[in-house]
Parts: C-alpha cells; sequence; structure tokens
C-alpha cells in the first residue's frame, strides 16, 4: 500500500509512534497490505442479567484509498495526544480494525467515546489519545 510515486506526499515525523509501538509493530502498520474494520456489538449472555460479551462484527474491507489515508494517520506523530500518558482505565472500544502485511498483523481498538486507541498484538495491548482530527478520520471508516 506504500505510494512510492506520489511526490505530493508531505514529510511526517513519526519518532515518537515508533518508540510507542517499537519497531516491529511499526513495521506492520509502515508495510500493511490489507487493513479490514470491525464493529464491537454488546450482546446479552444468555441465562444472566446484565452480563454481556463483546461479538466481533465484520463490517467492510477499506479500500486502498481509505486504507493509505488511515496508516498515514496511523503513522503520524501528530495524530496521537502525546500529553496525556496511561494507563488509561475508561477503555471501552467500539470499533476494530486488523491491520496486515505480508506475514503479520496487528489490531486496532478504537474506542471513539474517550478519542483513545489500543494496538494490540501478541505483546499485548497499548492505549494512546488521538487527536481530533485522528478521532474525526476514525468515525468516517
Amino acid at each position: 500500500m506504500n505510494s512510492k510515486g506520489n511526490t505530493e506526499e508531505q514529510e511526517i515525523s513519526s519518532d515518537k509512534i515508533k518508540v510507542f509501538l517499537r519497531e516491529k509493530n511499526f513495521d506492520i502498520v509502515a508495510n500493511a497490505e490489507l487493513v479490514v474494520a470491525y464493529d464491537i456489538k454488546k450482546t446479552h449472555i444468555e441465562g444472566t442479567t446484565n452480563e454481556y460479551s463483546n461479538k466481533v462484527v465484520l463490517k467492510d474491507t477499506l479500500t486502498l484509498q481509505k486504507s493509505e489515508i488511515l496508516l498515514s494517520f496511523l503513522k503520524n506523530d501528530a495524530s496521537y495526544d502525546w500529553t496525556e500518558e496511561g494507563p488509561f482505565t475508561d477503555f471501552n472500544p467500539a470499533r476494530q480494525f486488523l491491520v496486515r502485511n505480508e506475514s503479520q498483523r496487528i489490531i486496532l481498538l478504537i474506542d471513539a467515546n474517550a478519542d483513545k486507541m489500543g494496538f494490540i498484538n501478541l505483546e499485548g495491548q497499548k492505549v494512546v489519545k488521538l487527536s481530533t482530527d485522528f478521532s474525526r478520520l476514525l468515525s468516517t471508516l
């Protein structure tokens, strides 16, 4: 999905997000080939009262254009609010994106109400606060 021929692409800084994610995970985002969007629905657990589980429902495989926009935001330090550091205890995701490169994947969980994103892989989850522009973009995908 890398648009190497695009001369209008502006230079972005990725230093903070690269350190936050670590090199291996950042490389998954930088070399992504596929992005799939899911909704997370609260589903009542049968036979219980007020107990729910999260059900992941396929929403869409993003087009190349939408994927490139999302990935450019993901790689840009300006997409995140670095002034607030976790741990964040009020993280309740309602959206999920699966980002895959040729051989690996990373899952993004989006809590739109709190403007936070969790990056999940086999090493665990890291949560970061999002910029207003990035939150707006995510609500349109």
